[in-house]
């Protein structure tokens, strides 16, 4: 293959995946703000989208080089530090 487009390829898959962790915090965000609101439906739909959104980031992140593949590996250690505690809250608020 051609190698100025391994490099866009590669380099295109590195800002999907930057995009894909922003979306993801807006979307626990968001199901964060519907829980508080007592939404639990809305909210579980965001914890899934979530869920699917990291498991995506995993299955992509190889192809990323390597010298930019740890910004994407923090940003989604943070992003499931933060899922983990919304799903710990949702579960508790489900038996209210």
């Amino acid at each position: 293959m051609d190698e100025d487009l391994l490099k866009f390829s590669a380099e295109t898959r590195y800002q999907f995946l930057k995009v894909d962790l922003q979306l993801l915090t807006t979307g626990l965000e968001m199901g964060t703000l519907e829980l508080g609101r007592g939404n639990l439906e809305i909210a579980h739909r965001e914890a899934a989208a979530v869920e699917k959104g990291m498991q995506t980031i995993e299955r992509l992140l190889p192809g990323v080089a390597a010298e930019k593949r740890s910004e994407v590996e923090v940003g989604l250690v943070r992003l499931r530090e933060s899922y983990e505690a919304f799903r710990a809250i949702l579960a508790a608020n489900e038996g209210q």
